[in-house]
């Protein structure tokens, strides 16, 4: 049996994880969109390959999680990485990657928010092997 403490902080974390990874699905929507209409994404890149990877990736943590640690730890890993890459490129990356700064920033914000759901992850992915 889970203690409520654990359970509250698992669902506090799956629903930061959750929340960026639908952002992020909307943010690619909306730059296929952009692409099929002969404009500009609203970042650097946007797929539906993307989309189809991240709503595998939510299923699979939300499955996951409190179940199977090992593939939490490697799904919540390759988030973590994805969005430090999406971070640094919004940082570093030529300003005409994105229509205009605000895209640049709001699309770094929520790869921030990622990481954030990464770093709580931490808790649940840590605590185990020091109880042991």
């Amino acid at each position: 049996m889970v203690q409520p403490e654990k359970l509250q902080h698992m669902a506090l974390v799956l629903a930061v994880q959750l929340t960026s990874i639908g952002m992020s699905i909307f943010w690619n929507l909306i730059g296929v969109g952009l692409i099929d209409a002969g404009q500009r994404p609203l970042g650097n890149a946007a797929s539906m390959t993307m989309v189809v990877s991240l709503a595998i990736m939510a299923a699979a943590l939300i499955f996951s999680i409190g179940r199977m640690l090992w593939l939490y730890t490697i799904i919540s890993s390759v988030l973590a990485l994805a969005c430090s890459a999406a971070i640094y490129t919004a940082i570093v990356g030529p300003a005409d990657l994105w229509p205009s700064s605000f895209f640049r920033v709001f699309g770094a914000s929520i790869n921030v928010l990622g990481l954030v759901g990464f770093a709580l992850a931490c808790k649940l992915i840590i605590l185990p092997y020091k109880q042991r």
